[in-house]
């Protein structure tokens, strides 16, 4: 087994070697036609005119837009013809951003035996047209390459290339992009000092442009760091915030990516999380046909149903994966499916093909030069040798794996992503704080301007008031010639009838306001009335109803006295008698019936021990501090450990945290206690078990109790006994059901009632 490993790891190293020297080599014959005149023979004669241009560059937007929708191939056949028509007119710099577009879409599709090429033949085009830009995207696009190859070093000295080119002002959006991808390349490195730095570097850029596509891209790397670090909380916010804006934007491609992220972070923390967000990526993976993702869907469904405990369905999901990414030839990814399919075989009890599968995990995690999967693989392997009892390796493993934890991790490390967080934050509200007095100082002089408005204004009105007062003294000096030319008697008579109509009017002004005091006033004095007869009337509804209420509840109560009362009489009452009957045998015994004395006493002794548990029981359901579940797991983990601890029964006991806080009302506390102890009882006396199983759980509007054993089961005729039929007749009563089957080698007995029932079922 080891040879092999060690043939492949050889085979390996060979391959990267003769695939560098292919590179050194084409990338030597471009520049050496490039130094002596034949770069190209577009670059020496241009025939195009602006038209044919400005189709070129419209054909290259809808490139883009089909692969922003995810079309890659249609893409591909745009991108092909304007190659071909850029050749035709000799438009060299169509033909490089074609080059480099084509090189862009095929590494997408994982099919990397062109791409250096059509990169070399952009950067090119780019170096004799002065066009940094496209140097830029060349360098950018060199640096996808290497990543995908899991070369992060090289991927690093491209990025930086890229951003030297690319310029601050007019190319905020590449700068922001290549900041990205080196945040990404030094994630995979495990430096998430300078991975963290870049992301929030990314983050501004994208900000200052808004260009919501990449700043959603951004929050998912970011997230990505934060989830490496353990903060999944940070992760989760970051990953939401990313989804957000890519479903708002339509980005199909990232949101496949995010919502397999979330269903990485949720995996530990909720599965019911993890298969919501899984069951939204799979149609978005299988639409968009892009084998990384393909690859990385796959993995995450074998995952959950790890987590279900299919583990052979797992096993296959992880080797459809492995297919996949063999042909991305991605070793990181490679390492870490390789352990999930070492896990699975662990699982599945075929320890030679875990440790073949191990091994292999363990040379791609060293092609990758990720700590963080090595650190994987050390911890993984010591809890591998752990479960076997092989605390040498166990130990060897674990402290190879501390040793790469303390190398990536350290309070350094941690105060400075701090740091940077805070400086990122400062910086966003020095930036807001800039545009808010830029707005201020705007509006200042908006102010400004219109109090110059209000100012021409006021003196236009100025000059209307000096015109109506002009007129109005002219109208003055006509009716004072008017009056001259009337006669005294005249004035008086006008005099006299206008007093006499001004009278008439105030009269009836006097009673229309009086009319309307006395409207006002009636309106309201009833609205006053009308307001206390309402609260009076919801006064007597609301004591009515807390009268009834409280009848309700005095019944109920009256009730669950009556059904405890009869529950102590028959309990109580047939364990004296059965007492008083074997007291009187016992009497009756001859001392030379030793045997028999010593067995009634002691049944004597369980009659009255019984007694006491069931008393115990019923008390502790009356008291109102014992309403919540959690209580009631407590109460039936004691019984439960301390009756099948003394027969040496195995418990595992599990009850789900979300619904540790619900209520039950008295009855159900009652019964769920006895029901439980009848069936650990009877799984005491009959079923000759090893192992037993307790599961209190929440489906939809029901909790469910499990009891499980791996007993010798149970015979059919034995489910109308008198037990089973008592289990049965307390289901009921609390408006739900008891069932009890056998499932391969286990006995599952379960108690099903409705989480919102109060009171007894009728």
């Amino acid at each position: 087994m080891t040879s092999y490993h060690s043939l492949e790891y050889n085979l390996i190293g060979r391959r990267l070697i003769i695939q560098s020297i292919c590179k050194f080599l084409k990338f030597v014959f471009f520049v050496i036609l490039n130094l002596l005149g034949f770069t190209l023979p577009i670059l020496s004669q241009q025939n195009y005119t602006k038209s044919d241009s400005t189709l070129i560059y419209e054909k290259l937007d809808l490139a883009d837009e089909l692969d922003f929708n995810g079309e890659l191939d249609s893409a591909l056949v745009i991108v092909e013809w304007v190659n071909k028509f850029s050749k035709k007119i000799n438009m060299s710099r169509g033909l490089g951003y074609a080059q480099l577009k084509r090189a862009d879409l095929l590494l997408k599709k994982s099919l990397y035996h062109e791409i250096t090429g059509l990169l070399d033949e952009g950067y090119l085009i780019g170096n004799h047209l002065k066009d940094s830009l496209m140097m830029g995207l060349s360098h950018t696009q060199r640096a996808q390459f290497y990543k995908a190859k899991g070369d992060m070093e090289n991927s690093i000295s491209a990025l930086k290339k890229a951003i030297a080119c690319f310029s601050p002002e007019t190319q905020q959006l590449y700068l922001g992009i290549s900041y990205n991808d080196l945040a990404h390349a030094y994630s995979r490195q495990s430096d998430f000092e300078k991975a963290i730095y870049f992301g929030y570097e990314a983050i501004k850029s994208f900000e200052k442009i808004n260009d919501q596509k990449e700043l959603g891209n951004a929050y998912g790397n970011m997230a990505v760091n934060y989830y490496k670090l353990n903060d999944k909380k940070s992760a989760i916010d970051l990953f939401k915030k990313a989804l957000a804006i890519q479903e708002k934007i339509g980005d199909t491609k990232r949101i496949a990516s995010t919502l397999g992220n979330l269903v990485v972070v949720y995996t530990p923390i909720s599965l019911d999380s993890a298969i919501y967000y899984q069951e939204k990526a799979l149609p978005i993976v299988e639409k968009l046909g892009m084998l990384s993702t393909q690859a990385n869907s796959l993995s995450q469904t074998g995952t959950l149903y790890d987590h279900k405990g299919e583990h052979q369905k797992a096993l296959l999901y992880f080797k459809k994966s492995l297919n996949l990414y063999k042909e991305i030839s991605d070793p990181g990814k490679l390492a870490n499916v390789y352990i999930n399919c070492a896990l699975q075989y662990d699982k599945l009890n075929d320890s030679l093909a875990a440790e073949s599968a191990f091994d292999t995990s363990y040379i791609y995690a060293l092609e990758s030069k990720d700590k963080l999967f090595l650190q994987n693989y050390q911890l993984t392997k010591s809890k591998f040798y752990q479960s076997r009892n092989n605390s040498n390796l166990a130990l060897e493993h674990y402290k190879k794996s501390i040793v790469l934890k303390d190398s990536i991790f350290n309070d350094k490390s941690n105060s400075y992503i701090s740091e940077l967080n805070i400086k990122y934050e400062t910086e966003k509200k020095e930036l807001l704080l800039s545009k808010a007095n830029e707005e201020r100082k705007t509006k200042e002089l908006q102010l400004k301007a219109r109090n110059k408005e209000l100012e021409i204004a006021k003196l236009i009105n100025r000059d209307n008031e000096q015109e109506l007062l002009l007129a109005e003294k002219e109208q003055e000096i006509q009716s004072i010639k008017i009056n001259e030319l009337a006669s005294e008697n005249e004035k008086k008579e006008l005099i006299n009838q206008t007093q006499l109509q001004n009278v008439k009017i105030l009269e009836k002004e006097n009673e229309l306001k009086e009319k309307q005091i006395h409207q006002k006033n009636i309106l309201i004095l009833s609205a006053i009335f009308a307001i206390i007869a309402i609260v009076l009337i919801s006064y007597l509804l609301f004591n009515r109803f807390r009268l009834k209420k409280r009848l309700e509840q005095n019944e109920e109560q009256n009730k669950i006295r009556d059904k405890i009362a009869a529950d102590l009489h028959d309990e109580i009452g047939s364990s004296l008698t059965s007492i008083h009957l074997m007291s009187l045998l016992t009497e009756k015994q001859s001392i030379s019936n030793q045997g028999k004395l010593t067995e009634n006493l002691q049944d004597i002794q369980e009659q009255a021990k019984k007694i006491q548990q069931n008393m115990s029981d019923i008390v502790w359901a009356i008291r109102s501090e014992h309403d919540k579940i959690e209580s009631l797991s407590a109460r039936i983990l004691e019984f439960a450990n301390k009756n099948l601890e003394a027969k040496n029964i195995k418990l595992k006991f599990k009850a789900d945290p979300k619904i540790l806080d619900q209520s039950l009302d008295l009855e159900q506390r009652k019964e769920l206690i006895l029901i439980c102890k009848e069936l650990i009882n009877n799984v005491i006396k009959h079923a000759n078990a090893t192992e037993v199983q307790i599961e209190i759980v929440k489906s939809k509007q029901n909790i469910i109790l499990y009891i499980m054993d791996n007993g010798i089961g149970f015979e059919s005729t034995q489910s109308t006994g008198t037990g089973l039929k008592s289990i049965q007749n307390r289901a009921k009563n609390m408006g739900g059901h008891f069932k009890i089957h056998r499932e391969g080698k286990m006995t599952i007995t379960y108690v099903s009632f409705p989480s919102h029932h109060h009171g007894r079922s009728q």
